[in-house]
């Protein structure tokens, strides 16, 4: 028979196979093969198992079984899973994302688990048309035109886009928000059981930021839902198995070769190639300098596990699509990539430390303020367990910016929106950073910051907490803080007068020193070194921290010509840098 050609193939796929709610392959032989009946003919049946399609003729069929219901409904989307309940109002089904519950005048159709013998194709039947496959472009605008719409309070326009979504088939990070606002949309309308239904798949999904769901209004139609009600009973348990789950994905991303861990206690996962050393003082640095913020500037911890990636090189590359980054935290995945352990990850670290605070008061803080806490604290020390932010390279940008007349007036700069803020980053990073470090050297960072977060419904640029806690116009401090500038404590290592000088500020990527910003008339200016570049080799070595980068600077001689080498997009550059003195 030609089935039983393949039979020892056939018979190694089913051991191994494993899939949720699989049809099962009886052939006359005695084999029996699971997965999904993809397509069946007059002469074969296809079954989609873990490890590919395998065909099996008609003829060597004994009997097939589906063992999941497929319930159609009337916008086009399919649930598939176990019927365990149903009566002339509902249909009850189990889905890998759990239960849920759908209305009958919802329903179009109902294909029912079935056996029949002897291949015979009556009842069977078909698969049903996949949907439109979208764009990673066209989901993000869509999205974007849903949340508008939802704010707007558009609900039915709002719905009928994310269920466009949801059918178009997407990645359980990007699901478990799309779910999340569907759950909203159908909240605000009075669809209980349906914002039910989105809110469990969503959850089902990843999303586990409960703190952020027990202050988001859009849900108060549901709070009293027993349903509900069992979703936050069940909360730990959901998140420990969200954080097992974190980490098997991320086995299946990396490999082996990397170290996993969960931290339960302050809700973190880990995951790295360094050794098991390098892990150990790298949680130890976070808990420390967590257990210190938590103490001295954020009221609330994140009641959501935190996953944070330092990944090889290669890896990290990969992660970052070619973005000039030296890492970055997401919110919405809730996950930290960083390229190196240092200044980098303290930054992108104290984003999150930041976002668990904002979620559990259910506020978002303006870009300035954001990025001006995380540059504020990307280089700082513990002193007597205070976190202590230490003077850095960006005080040149904002000195250069007062000069020039490029510095931004804080009544700007506190209105910009994400993008715009973006466009002008070096002057805009700089300038929040170094206003954040001036309220800390005048003892009013804790207090400033509590004023904005109790002052937030009444201005959210952070100007009115500035004039509770100075006791004067903003327009006044703002004033001080230019005064303050050129007298604000160096930079550790500034280079002197006369020295050589580059002029470059720099932050270490695993590529290289990445070029954030570039003095006017610089050796590096003039040398044709741009924003963006990454320097893989300066006078023959490479650099990935930017103190050790400084300190090979002022190893050299003023006059001094080296060879430099960059990393302009996909191009490598050797350049050669004449080192002018620092005027």
């Amino acid at each position: 028979m030609r089935g039983l050609c393949i039979s020892v193939l056939l018979t190694l796929l089913m051991a191994l196979a494993s899939v949720a709610y699989a049809d099962t392959i009886k052939t006359k032989d005695g084999k029996e093969f699971e997965g999904r009946i993809t397509e069946q003919t007059d002469e074969y049946v296809r079954l989609r198992t873990g490890y590919g399609d395998l065909t099996i003729p008609r003829s060597d069929i004994e009997s097939i079984k589906m063992s999941s219901s497929r319930v159609h409904l009337k916008d086009g989307r399919i649930m598939e899973g176990i019927i365990t309940e149903e009566d002339s109002e509902k249909v009850v089904v189990r889905t890998k994302y759990g239960e849920l519950r759908i209305p009958r005048s919802d329903i179009e159709k109902i294909e029912r688990a079935q056996e029949y013998g002897s291949g015979k194709r009556e009842e069977t039947p078909k698969p049903p048309t996949p949907p439109k496959k979208l764009s990673a472009e066209e989901i993000r605008q869509l999205r974007q035109q849903a949340m508008q719409l939802l704010q707007a309070r558009k609900l039915d326009e709002a719905i009928a886009i994310y269920e466009k979504l949801v059918a178009s088939g997407l990645s359980d990070a990007i699901a478990s928000i799309v779910q999340y606002n569907r759950a909203c949309a159908y909240s605000l309308r009075g669809d209980k059981e349906k914002a039910m239904d989105a809110l469990e798949v969503s959850v089902e999904a990843g999303y586990t930021d409960f703190a952020h769901m027990a202050k988001d209004s859009d849900l108060d139609n549901i709070r009293s839902h027993p349903r509900y009600k069992s979703l936050l009973a069940r909360k730990e348990e959901i998140m420990r198995k969200g954080a097992e789950k974190v980490v098997e994905n991320l086995k299946k991303k990396f490999g082996e070769s990397y170290i996993y861990e969960i931290d339960k206690e302050r809700k973190i996962v880990y995951a790295t190639n360094q050794s098991r050393a390098v892990l150990e003082e790298l949680k130890s640095a976070l808990n420390d300098y967590a257990d210190a913020q938590w103490k001295t500037l954020f009221d609330n911890k994140p009641t959501y596990y935190i996953t944070v990636v330092c990944p090889s090189a290669e890896d990290f590359r990969k992660m970052t699509k070619g973005r000039r980054v030296g890492g970055y935290y997401n919110h919405q995945q809730k996950i930290l990539i960083c390229g190196n352990i240092g200044m980098v990850l303290k930054h992108e670290f104290t984003h999150a430390l930041h976002f668990g605070d904002l979620s559990a008061r259910g506020q978002g803080h303006p870009i300035w303020i954001i990025e001006g806490l995380a540059t504020c604290f990307e280089e700082s020390v513990l002193k007597e367990g205070i976190p202590t932010p230490l003077p850095n390279g960006r005080l040149n940008m904002v000195r250069l910016a007062l000069v020039t007349g490029k510095y931004l007036p804080w009544e700007k700069l506190f209105k910009y929106s994400h993008q715009k803020y973006m466009q002008n980053a070096g002057v805009c990073y700089a300038e929040s950073r170094y206003i954040l470090y001036y309220f800390w050297e005048m003892g009013k960072l804790k207090e400033w910051y509590d004023a904005v977060c109790e002052l937030y419904d009444k201005d959210k640029t952070g100007k009115l907490a500035i004039e509770k806690v100075f006791g004067k116009p903003a327009a006044e401090v703002e004033k001080d803080f230019k005064k303050w500038i050129p007298n604000a404590p160096e930079p550790v290592g500034a280079t002197p007068k006369g020295a050589p000088f580059f002029g470059v500020g720099t932050v270490g990527t695993a590529a290289g020193m990445q070029v954030r910003q570039v003095v006017p008339e610089s050796s590096a200016d003039k040398a044709g070194i741009k924003a963006g570049d990454i320097i893989t080799e300066f006078a023959g070595k490479k650099y990935t921290n930017r103190d050790e980068f400084a300190t090979a600077i002022r190893a050299q001689k003023t006059g001094e010509t080296i060879k430099v080498k960059i990393l302009r997009g996909d191009k490598e550059i050797e350049l050669e840098v004449k080192l002018l003195p620092r005027e």
